[in-house]
């Protein structure tokens, strides 16, 4: 997934993100937040053939003016991170899209994982997941709104106080049915929660007009907005359907 960088500032942990155009990168604000933008560099190029790794100076952190932590979650959990040169050698875009229905998708988590102290990557771990009912996921997190999922893990020891991989990764998912093409539906938040993009498509391209790096559309297909929100309308129980988180090691 080429598309990927990830964003490292002096004293800060490392973030994801995904790129949405050739200067600007998409992530989640509540990783970014106390970042200084001159202290702050993207490696870009992650595994993409033919091409080395790139670092980029940030010269911009724009958080979502709604962004806010509370009850161990985040709401708007959203930044878009202005890189100082434009990434031309690197044309893959992060696909960002919507499915109507994650029910009757398969996902995956794709973006860097700090590894415990002995731990190595020659057998990377194939973590599966269960995406939880709206119902059960607003219990544990009852304001978080409307665009956040919860998801839960059953990898033997995993710590569910602990993000699977670095805020900002890649939430990756197609229909089963159909031979669907393979959709950024949206980036890990803290812990085990996942913003949803598309209802925050409208801000992101506002955000970026104001700023004056306008998107240009036609190369967007992820602008056309969803006509309903039933993606997000889970049963009350778990899911039974899966997905699988895979690490970094084996996606980029």
């Amino acid at each position: 997934m080429p598309w990927q960088v990830m964003i490292i500032s002096c004293g800060s942990q490392i973030c994801s993100g995904s790129i949405i155009s050739s200067s600007w990168v998409l992530t989640a604000a509540h990783c970014v937040r106390n970042m200084n933008p001159e202290d702050t560099i993207a490696i870009l190029g992650l595994r993409h053939p033919g091409a080395p790794l790139r670092v980029v100076k940030v010269t911009t952190i724009l958080l979502h003016e709604r962004f806010w932590l509370v009850s161990g979650a985040a709401r708007n959990d959203l930044a878009l991170v202005l890189l100082q040169e434009g990434q031309n050698s690197i044309q893959m875009l992060a696909p960002l899209g919507h499915l109507k229905n994650l029910n009757s998708s398969e996902c995956w988590l794709s973006g860097p994982r700090i590894l415990k102290p002995g731990e190595t990557d020659e057998n990377p771990e194939i973590l599966q997941m269960q995406v939880m009912g709206a119902s059960s996921c607003t219990y544990l997190y009852p304001d978080i709104g409307s665009s956040i999922v919860c998801f839960i893990t059953q990898a033997k020891g995993y710590d569910t106080n602990m993000e699977p991989v670095s805020p900002g990764s890649a939430v990756m998912c197609r229909p089963i049915s159909g031979n669907g093409k393979w959709r950024q539906i949206g980036f890990t938040s803290l812990k085990s929660l996942a913003t949803i993009v598309s209802p925050h498509f409208s801000w992101i391209l506002s955000t970026l007009a104001k700023a004056g790096h306008p998107l240009n559309q036609d190369l967007m297909p992820w602008i056309e907005k969803p006509k309903s929100s039933g993606f997000l309308k889970y049963p009350s129980t778990l899911l039974l359907s899966s997905a699988i988180i895979i690490e970094a090691q084996m996606f980029l």
